[in-house]
């Protein structure tokens, strides 16, 4: 993605209630990571690793961005990190490399089902493959 943020998805509209995983390498990128829901290129919601040491989760809805929760996240270019992020209903829980980030509800028009999708803004990365698990909700 030479210009502006990207996504690469696959899947329905039809998917809900899911965890995607992916283990993902970068070695140029603003920002990168895997999205849930995505209804389309601008809409989706995204756990992303950017290049200020930031991980966020994301809520994009057409040309709007809402961070929904943010934190220093200390991470190696170069390196391979494990993203996944979990669905159900409103409810979002982002993990990276093992550790639970940010769980937070989405009450204001949320998306419950999509597609999933790498995400990368101006740059390029390595992914073997995205794992998508089913999970039912409250456990």
């Amino acid at each position: 993605q030479n210009e502006g943020r990207g996504v690469y998805l696959q899947g329905t509209q039809e998917w809900a209630n899911y965890a995607v995983h992916a283990e993902i390498n970068v070695t140029t990128a603003r920002a990168h990571g895997v999205a849930a829901c995505v209804q389309g290129l601008r809409r989706y919601y995204a756990l992303l690793l950017d290049m200020e040491g930031q991980a966020r989760l994301v809520k994009m809805l057409d040309s709007e961005e809402t961070v929904l929760a943010q934190a220093t996240y200390d991470w190696q270019m170069g390196a391979n990190n494990a993203f996944r992020l979990e669905t159900c209903g409103g409810k979002l829980k982002a993990v990276l490399n093992g550790q639970v980030l940010f769980e937070v509800e989405d009450a204001e028009r949320p998306f419950t089902h999509g597609a999933v999708a790498y995400v990368i803004e101006e740059g390029c990365l390595r992914s073997q493959a995205m794992r998508i698990k089913p999970i039912v909700c409250g456990e």
